[in-house]
């Protein structure tokens, strides 16, 4: 008696675990998932070696409070609405410190190779000046101090590659510069933008809540993998492993980033088209064709 009520237990649990799948089905997501987060490494560093060699520049303060007000027009003149920002943090910017090159040997190898690698950075209401930064043109020098005064409003994450997107965005588009230092990124915020509309999507950053914006429109954690995607393809600048191929990462991508388009109902394949035609430079590209069906 005993094992026939077993045996009567088992099948029932086994048919609702079946009809559990089917109803379920396969994930709709074909690569989005490829990325194991437990193999991706956060670049954490402390950095605070850098801005304690800074000196000061009054040259640059003068020059940073001539920038100031016209990057409030350039963004009030893109015709949504801003009354939400909060300019508090921008409006107390005043200062610039330029990192002296013979001052980089005293860092750790670690802020060298940052210094080294970059032109500029924002950290407590004052704007750093690297090296590089001298080597640029007017318009590119115009185009680095106001990407760096755009994250007092747009906050900076070492683990968030999308707002680096949308800053770099702002910061060509007030300038007219084809400076852009995280292309992928922003061709991803031009994306969003073109699925949610920019009110919304600047709102969202502005508010910090970008992930879960993405997540809306796909699954929850979507928004966190495709920021983990996005670090990953970051990993040869940051000096860290690289655990998966160019390849894989646009494709994990293009993956979330079509679900989303698909749930606002957006089929516009312009910007999927970009990232094939980016990733043609590698050995292998991503699935096109199955990311344009899904567009259909």
């Amino acid at each position: 008696m005993k094992n026939a009520i077993f045996y009567t237990v088992g099948a029932i649990l086994t048919v609702a675990i079946v009809a559990l799948i089917v109803l379920a089905g396969p994930s709709k997501y074909k690569y989005a998932y490829e990325i194991d987060e437990q193999r991706v490494e956060i670049y954490e560093y402390n950095d605070e070696g850098i801005y304690q060699v800074g000196v000061d520049s009054n040259e640059y303060d003068d020059y940073l409070a001539k920038i100031k007000p016209m990057v409030k027009v350039a963004l009030a003149d893109r015709g949504f609405d801003i009354s939400f920002v909060n300019w508090d943090e921008f409006d107390m910017i005043e200062k610039v410190k330029i990192i002296p090159e013979d001052q980089i040997q005293t860092l750790s190898a670690t802020d060298q190779t940052i210094v080294n690698s970059t032109s500029a950075f924002y950290h407590n209401e004052t704007i750093y000046l690297a090296p590089h930064f001298f080597e640029e043109d007017d318009n590119n020098r115009l185009y680095t101090i106001i990407h760096e005064l755009l994250h007092s409003i747009i906050p900076e994450d070492k683990s968030n590659q999308l707002n680096e997107g949308i800053v770099d965005y702002y910061a060509c588009a007030i300038t007219a510069s084809k400076t852009i230092g995280y292309p992928l990124e922003v061709v991803l915020i031009s994306w969003m933008f073109d699925i949610y509309g920019e009110q919304r999507v600047f709102e969202a950053f502005t508010k910090n809540e970008q992930l879960e914006l993405i997540d809306s429109s796909t699954e929850t954690g979507m928004g966190k993998r495709l920021t983990l995607a996005l670090l990953m393809n970051m990993n040869d600048y940051l000096g860290l492993k690289s655990y998966y191929s160019t390849t894989e990462i646009l494709n994990v991508v293009a993956d979330i980033m079509c679900h989303a388009a698909i749930k606002e109902k957006n089929h516009n394949t312009k910007f999927l088209d970009i990232i094939y035609n980016s990733s043609k430079t590698y050995d292998e590209p991503i699935d096109y064709e199955y990311f344009s069906k899904l567009l259909k």
